[in-house]
């Protein structure tokens, strides 16, 4: 009989714990393995499977493994094919969809390979490409799209306002994809119970829009035999209801099952259902991070109660990864939301204060509203957050607790662009692994310590030795969106999506709105960054930060209540200048804070769909005062500004911001046009200086150089 604690002890030098054991010897039916932050469940999921070949005589081949990512697969692979070579079916959920669809689908489709992504996104840009060019031929549907938005404008509700075609269209995607993953069966049923449950006139036209263009998109994929990356599930599903398939597993393993969406766990049900196999899933409800993806928690947490069978709960709640002192106070902080599992995780790690929080030290914090106009724009005042400084205080607290001195770092963002705070002190090259990383531009010690940036979503299992989170504040409620927690607005036409999927799967009622939700999914994106550092986590606030994020008071709170200090210590923000004439009496504005509280309103995936006008009447409306008679900056001063704010533009983008100037016909940017009409970046600097003359021009009313103010 094998020793089931050892099991890895050769290959991995591991030895398993009690709930571990338990997890890997169950012969339940349906077993969740509830699995909080580094306690192992990858390793419970190699063990169980080396378990059922060595010890039940299961033949490799007949263990599926299912995860959601390329990357997830990869790291399954490595433990289970190539540590303990054994050759289980590991697969993406999309992946194993696309199999079952080639081995026994009865069409002319073409054929893909297995995540052939590069294909989907083609086949994804071709039917949006249609769809534009028969808004062209007929804006029919355009300007349907126009008259609804501004019926809501006048009410002042919260719907799009921008006419973007482009945006128009995104909009679109992301509806009809949030309602495929959330809704496969009777989905002409689910419209119509959409239509009949809309609280608005507007609400019914959007959706009527919604369905409108669903209908195109499925013809358009029937015609021309194509496939989404979300018929790879929905149709794998409709075969193996339709046929009487056995597929060849004895055992189903799912791997972070928190993310599970309502089209996945239908697949996983019509799997069982064909193989008679047992199902394992694991993963974490506390780190349930992807339902703007279409994820649903209560498929993990009511597990019990929706699946078919008898189902055993195992808690895995000892973790190697995290001090006590930061699982306290963490699980409390995450515990808030009263729905997720309780569990109460373990550690023989003992770390004093796990949570640090920089504090800006600065002898002038001005905000937003301290001057009453903007003087400069460019020529720039760049805040930067101080990251050598934070490096040298924690090599510090290393040194004086005997620490390795170059251990990692990682760097955490809420937003892909809190990088830019920071990456001018980093260069790009190697760690001891031969994994891309960066090291501080400096010629002593610090220069050897690899640091790491993740967005906190693409850092989830991963660690490091120390962690900085960076930009953990909250803006105002004049601003309020690109903060942490996020309070971007969500889409009210997006909760008729959930109700009618409710309603298909539970039995219950969900209790919290859309932005109750959204804010617990905040909270446990917040958790997620605290338990990623093996030592101490570091809480940067925002530069010149208006507010403190809800987070961190809550985190305070908590502290002072379990009679733990507060540990705060001073950086000093630096700040980089272009122009020695700078000195010169004149009111500095620091273009690239501004432009990034502007643009907190809108998500990352959205930037280069961005309307710059738009963004700046905003502010030429609300925040900053123009000189003369002008009401907005127009399109060739937004421009500038977004490129002097440190943003590289797309060859695309440059196209787009002269294109208004050369419609205007303006002598002066006509050499920014080819004879093909398109543009490059050698262009860029001319389009620089043209446009700041435009600033001086239509904003000071002066020419650059000349006047009381100096310009750039």
């Amino acid at each position: 009989m094998i020793d089931t604690k050892n099991i890895l002890k050769d290959e991995c030098n591991i030895v398993l714990n009690e709930k571990q054991v338990e997890a890997v010897e169950s012969e339940a039916d349906n077993c969740i393995v509830v699995a909080g932050a580094g306690t192992g469940k990858t390793t419970t999921l190699a063990a169980k499977a080396k378990y059922l070949v060595k010890e039940k005589g299961i033949d490799p081949k007949r263990i599926l493994i299912l995860s959601f990512s390329n990357k997830s697969v990869n790291d399954i692979r490595k433990k289970i094919k190539y540590t303990l070579n054994l050759d289980c079916e590991i697969r993406t959920f999309h992946s194993l969809g696309l199999k079952i669809w080639n081995d026994y689908r009865n069409s002319v489709e073409a054929d893909f390979k297995d995540d052939d992504s590069e294909t989907i996104g083609q086949i994804n840009n071709k039917i949006i490409t249609s769809f534009c060019d028969s808004l062209k031929e007929s804006d029919a549907g355009y300007d349907e799209y126009q008259k609804v938005c501004k019926k809501a404008e006048k009410k002042n509700n919260n719907y799009f306002n921008d006419f973007d075609k482009k945006l128009f269209i995104k909009n679109m995607r992301y509806f009809i994809s949030l309602f495929e993953v959330k809704v496969h069966n009777d989905r002409e049923v689910a419209f119509a119970s959409m239509l009949a449950a809309a609280k608005s006139d507007e609400d019914r036209e959007y959706l009527e829009m919604y369905r409108n263009f669903y209908e195109y998109y499925q013809n358009y994929k029937k015609e021309n035999h194509m496939i989404s990356f979300g018929d790879m599930i929905t149709r794998a599903i409709d075969i193996l209801e339709e046929k009487e398939i056995i597929l060849p597993y004895d055992h189903i393993f799912v791997d972070e099952f928190q993310d599970i969406s309502k089209t996945r766990y239908d697949f996983i049900k019509r799997l069982k259902e064909c193989t008679n196999a047992k199902l394992t899933v694991v993963g974490d409800d506390w780190q349930s991070i992807y339902a703007f993806s279409g994820s649903e928690i209560r498929l993990f947490t009511q597990f019990k109660e929706l699946i078919d069978g008898e189902v055993q709960e195992i808690t895995l709640d000892e973790t190697q990864r995290n001090a006590q002192q930061l699982l306290d106070i963490a699980g409390e902080f995450i515990m808030e939301d009263d729905r997720l599992i309780q569990k109460s995780l373990k550690s023989d790690k003992e770390i004093k204060n796990p949570i640090i929080f920089f504090i800006e030290d600065s002898d002038y914090k001005p905000g937003l509203f301290d001057v009453p106009r903007v003087i400069v724009m460019a020529g720039v005042e760049k805040p930067q957050i101080p990251l050598k400084e934070m490096v040298v205080k924690i090599v510090e607290q290393r040194k004086e607790e005997e620490r390795n001195v170059l251990g990692s770092i990682i760097l955490l963002g809420r937003y892909g662009d809190d990088f830019y705070k920071v990456k001018d002190f980093l260069i790009k090259g190697k760690d001891s692994n031969g994994e891309e990383a960066y090291f501080l531009k400096t010629e002593d010690e610090l220069k050897s310590i690899p640091i790491y940036f993740y967005t906190i979503h693409k850092a989830k299992g991963l660690e490091g030795d120390d962690v900085i989170l960076l930009n953990a504040s909250s803006a105002d409620s004049t601003f309020g969106k690109k903060d942490f927690p996020c309070t971007i607005d969500v889409d009210s036409r997006l909760s008729y999506i959930n109700d009618v999927s409710d309603d298909i799967y539970f039995e219950t009622t969900e209790e919290l709105d859309d932005k109750d939700k959204q804010y617990e999914e905040e909270r446990r994106l917040f958790y997620v960054a605290l338990t990623r550092t093996r030592n101490r986590v570091y809480i940067v606030p925002k530069h010149r930060s208006i507010v403190e994020s809800s987070f961190i008071t809550e985190l305070k709170d908590t502290l002072r209540k379990n009679d733990m200090d507060i540990i705060e210590v001073p950086i000093s923000t630096t700040s980089t200048k272009n122009n020695d004439s700078l000195q010169k009496e004149q009111i500095i504005v620091d273009g690239k804070c501004n432009l990034e509280l502007l643009k907190q309103k809108y998500p990352d995936e959205d930037e280069e769909l961005i309307d710059q006008r738009r963004i700046f009447v905003e502010c030429a409306y609300h925040y900053w005062q123009l000189k003369g008679n002008s009401k907005s900056f127009g399109p060739s001063v937004s421009s500038v500004a977004y490129l002097l704010a440190g943003n590289t533009p797309t060859d695309k983008s440059l196209e787009n911001m002269t294109e208004e100037e050369i419609k205007k016909e303006i002598p002066e940017a006509g050499y920014f046009s080819k004879d093909d009409g398109s543009y490059s970046r050698d262009n860029y600097y001319g389009i620089i200086e043209y446009m700041k003359d435009m600033i001086a021009k239509e904003i000071f009313n002066t020419v650059r150089g000349e006047g009381k103010y100096i310009i750039f």
